[in-house]
């Protein structure tokens, strides 16, 4: 007799830093959806098979199979309106991951000069020499924690909060004890430091 596997296919799992446990439907060209409770239980196989069967219908703006969130309460799916996971790679090879409620707007925008790390690499290879790609998609009106938790996953992943590997110089999050939060929790400590310094020189030299 064979044995039932731990949770259907297309099934994400992983825990979050409250080290909660949390199931995601994921299967490609599909927004990944949060799943209640445990694998196999009925209101669990509820929204898996909803999230597996989808609407049946696609945007008009991008063509793209319509979200089962966004069904019947807006006109656009979750690739033109709803948050994702986005990087920008330089040339390189290293990346800068964010998050974004509007992943095409945010392509358009280009990458913003928000850390040392990023200026000192645009000397080198200005922000048009870069690449935009969306990493994730999340669900329409999945919560703030949700978004941010998604997006350190991605640094974590990506080494991106290592100089070598990336310009994350902060993480998405600062709840945990994973190595990239310690060091961002380092690199906060280490510049307030520094702005103390830089005032107390101030003061001195009036």
């Amino acid at each position: 007799m064979s044995r039932r596997k731990a949770h259907p296919d297309y099934v994400q799992k992983f825990t979050d830093r409250h080290g909660h446990l949390r199931y995601y439907f994921r299967r490609h060209g599909s927004p990944r959806a949060p799943l209640p409770g445990l694998p196999w239980t009925p209101e669990f196989m509820a929204a898996y098979n909803t999230a597996l069967a989808g609407t049946g219908k696609r945007c008009v703006a991008c063509d793209e199979p319509m979200s089962v969130q966004l069904h019947g309460s807006c006109k656009y799916c979750d690739a033109c309106s709803a948050p994702a996971i986005y990087r920008f790679v330089c040339p390189d090879g290293r990346s800068y991951v964010g998050s974004t409620s509007y992943p095409r707007d945010r392509n358009l925008r280009g990458l913003e000069r928000s850390n040392s790390w990023l200026l000192e690499a645009f000397e080198r290879h200005p922000p048009e020499t870069w690449t935009y790609e969306v990493l994730e998609k999340l669900p329409y009106g999945c919560s703030k924690e949700e978004v941010l938790d998604a997006e350190q996953q991605h640094i974590e992943r990506l080494g991106s909060w290592m100089k070598e590997h990336g310009f994350n110089v902060h993480p998405a999050v600062w709840e945990g004890n994973s190595p990239a939060i310690s060091a961002g929790r380092a690199r906060r400590e280490q510049e307030a430091a520094n702005s103390e310094r830089s005032r107390n020189n101030q003061v001195r030299l009036w």
